[in-house]
């Protein structure tokens, strides 16, 4: 089983917190049958990066969340709440969206929104955000699941 973990953002200040937390992954290391992606606002092309995974993990930036916590969104419609719909044209929400009206969702599908200020956060909280996330990843090949965890109507639960 493939898990594909997409790290969404720009090179500019507290949008680049996604790829910073990938690399830190990378660094520590990944289970075996994962991989990192770092995209730069893939808008349409989110559902070409996700083709062909059993499994995708989605990281982006958020605003209105803590500064250096990691917020796992339950449904399409926690998206639309969480501000990761864009006013460039085409954003994460959007993208999944379609991607579920074309059928095209991974099997499995997990979405963390990390909120940010403006500036990239620290070093020492980048390496824990990324801990936080590979413990999850471990413990979810541990028990694998059917369904997606993301649901187009679900209720929102909170930070994890």
């Amino acid at each position: 089983m493939t898990l594909r973990i997409l790290c969404i953002g720009s090179p500019f200040g507290g949008d680049a917190v996604a790829w910073a937390i990938g690399e830190k992954m990378i660094e520590a290391g990944l289970p075996r049958d994962c991989e990192v992606r770092l995209l730069d606002r893939p808008g349409m092309r989110l559902l070409e990066e996700m083709q062909g995974a059993d499994s995708a993990l989605l990281l982006d930036a958020a605003q209105g969340i803590p500064p250096g916590t990691l917020r796992r969104i339950e449904s399409l419609n926690e998206l639309w709440l969480a501000g990761q719909s864009s006013t460039h044209g085409i954003g994460v929400a959007e993208a999944l969206k379609l991607a579920e009206q074309l059928g095209r969702l991974p099997t499995q599908l997990t979405v963390f929104a990390v909120g940010i200020r403006e500036a990239l956060p620290t070093h020492g909280t980048l390496a824990a955000l990324a801990s936080e996330l590979l413990e999850a990843i471990k413990k979810a090949a541990a028990r694998p699941e059917t369904g997606s965890a993301l649901s187009p109507n679900s209720s929102p639960q909170g930070e994890r």
